[in-house]
């Protein structure tokens, strides 16, 4: 598994979750448009968060190497958050929205369409990242120093953070061999008992044979 696999696994199963829970929403409906705000600022926060880390740790490694790679992975998220700013111009504001308004036919349809725009545009970026940059960094051999950025960042991580961001968003959208990887990566990286508190949580969800698989794969002796 690549460095990039799992965030770009969740990413795509957010992007298409969103996607059909703005083909699915009321405007007219309080509730759900306040639903439909509050997972749109789930994903661009995530977006955004992603970017920042490759901005600061991923783009200077390749900088000199492969500046054009680099240059079209920062236009990619330019483009992305031009698509998010045009997507809230339609939509406004969550707080402050008058209740009482209603949206017309037009107005929901062109969110629909602003929606396909963004989540397009998102998906092509991860495309590139896929097929682009994921060689470049491996020809370079590179993506071992982002493994241990990513580690560092890791060992950091609150359990409630680490439980959050990695057990309830990534591990779910990961096949059997990539959570093993995630689960390899969470144990080299944080402590004794906070991969305790990872395992106590996580372990019940695998079949018994799974769990001794994943602790063979781990070095931990089976309890």
């Amino acid at each position: 598994m690549n460095y990039y696999t799992p965030g770009h696994k969740y990413f795509r199963k957010v992007a298409f979750d969103f996607e059909q829970l703005i083909a699915k929403t009321d405007f007219n409906n309080t509730s759900e448009r306040e639903k439909m705000h509050d997972e749109l600022n789930d994903l661009t926060f995530y977006i955004r968060e992603t970017g920042k880390f490759e901005r600061e740790n991923c783009h200077p490694l390749l900088k000199d190497k492969e500046p054009f790679v680099v240059a079209q992975v920062e236009a990619g998220y330019k483009v992305v958050e031009e698509k998010e700013d045009v997507l809230r111009s339609i939509l406004g504001p969550k707080e402050g929205h008058d209740k009482r308004a209603r949206f017309s036919q037009e107005d929901i349809y062109n969110v629909y369409l602003a929606t396909v725009d963004l989540i397009d545009t998102f998906r092509q970026l991860l495309s590139f990242k896929d097929k682009v940059l994921v060689p470049v960094l491996q020809k370079h051999n590179l993506e071992k120093t982002l493994r241990a950025l990513n580690l560092q960042a890791r060992s950091q991580m609150s359990f409630e953070q680490m439980k959050e961001n990695i057990l309830e968003r990534i591990i779910p959208c990961l096949n059997f061999t990539d959570k093993i990887d995630v689960l390899r990566d969470i144990k080299e990286g944080a402590s004794e008992p906070m991969f305790e508190q990872v395992w106590n949580l996580i372990s019940p969800e695998f079949k018994p044979h799974q769990r001794t698989l994943i602790m063979e794969s781990l070095n931990t002796e089976p309890a």
